[in-house]
């Protein structure tokens, strides 16, 4: 939050300066460049908010899901207002409907489903797709995925309702440890192991 406070020091004092006094932070080295709104430059270091102890950064966003930013990837945060169209409670409730979609087996057979469980645990769109995607920790919500195509045992390509593609990997839910989908499907309801699913295309 703006009114939370970003500690370090230098050479002549220790500061505790609010985030909402900031303009930018950027690293340099085991230190950091921190630009106050005063017009005052420091160069901050000595705690895990501004040297390489620092534990990452939460980046949240609607069309991007939450994206982990590590400390050797993060190189400046230009503080300001933005813009950005948040779910409001209504948007949530609209989506709990369960997903649903078209699966492909690796048999060549496909199975029309009007409710899918992904992973035995997750039910419907505003649900997280956890995985690491370009070396970061991603969570990304299910609503913004139109295809998942199994890669290898590994890994799934994620093909995203705004066209682009995404390489997912690094936890059990796009792995081989994924536990299956439990469908519904002519109202019946049956089991799919991972290791016999190809794609999943989501309505």
């Amino acid at each position: 939050m703006t009114d939370e406070e970003l500690d370090g020091s230098d050479a002549t004092q220790e500061y505790e300066i609010k985030f909402a006094d900031i303009v930018s932070i950027e690293k340099d080295n085991n230190s950091s460049t921190v630009v106050l709104r005063n017009g005052k430059t420091l160069s901050l270091t000595g705690t895990n908010d501004v040297d390489q102890s620092n534990r990452g950064i939460w980046l949240d966003h609607p069309n991007l899901g939450r994206l982990e930013i590590n400390w050797k990837q993060f190189q400046k945060l230009n503080i300001k207002p933005v813009t950005v169209d948040w779910l409001n409670f209504d948007d949530y409730a609209a989506m709990v409907h369960p997903m649903a979609g078209t699966i492909t087996l690796r048999s060549g057979e496909t199975v029309k489903a009007v409710q899918i469980i992904y992973d035995l645990n997750q039910q419907s769109q505003f649900e997280l797709l956890e995985a690491k995607i370009n070396g970061a920790n991603r969570q990304l919500p299910f609503r913004l995925v139109k295809k998942l195509t199994v890669k290898n045992e590994q890994s799934v390509d994620l093909l995203l309702r705004d066209g682009s593609v995404l390489v997912a990997y690094g936890t059990h839910s796009v792995n081989r440890d994924n536990i299956g989908l439990l469908i519904t499907s002519a109202d019946q309801q049956q089991w799919l192991q991972w290791k016999d699913i190809q794609a999943i295309e989501f309505d």
